[in-house]
């Protein structure tokens, strides 16, 4: 199956101010599909995280949530957060997409 990734550009990327201790995290690229009518999967190409709901926004949330969470233990136990999805393993993931509208990609910081 052939999938169109249609990449969206804005005027502006927003990248949130530094906590009180000065951290900030990222970009992290968010990708989503489609997976049935009502079950959307995001993935962070960066460090291998997914995160799935029922709608796209929900997804991305769920999406930026585990990785704040994983950033944060991974700090705690000293060790690396995770590990970036090789090629084929991305191209295969983008491929179970069964939406109407195009695969969404996205960049997104954590603090």
């Amino acid at each position: 199956m052939a999938v169109d990734v249609q990449l969206v550009t804005r005027g502006r990327i927003e990248v949130p101010p530094p906590d009180d201790q000065g951290h900030i995290a990222g970009p992290f690229t968010a990708v989503a599909v489609q997976q049935g009518p009502a079950t959307w999967s995001a993935l962070c190409r960066e460090l291998d995280i997914a995160a799935e709901a029922s709608t796209l926004d929900e997804a991305l949330f769920n999406l930026r949530t585990a990785v704040r969470e994983a950033l944060e233990v991974a700090k705690e136990k000293g060790v690396e957060p995770g590990k970036r999805v090789p090629d084929p393993d991305l191209a295969e993931f983008i491929a179970l997409h069964q939406g109407t509208e195009p695969v969404s990609a996205s960049m997104f910081f954590v603090r």
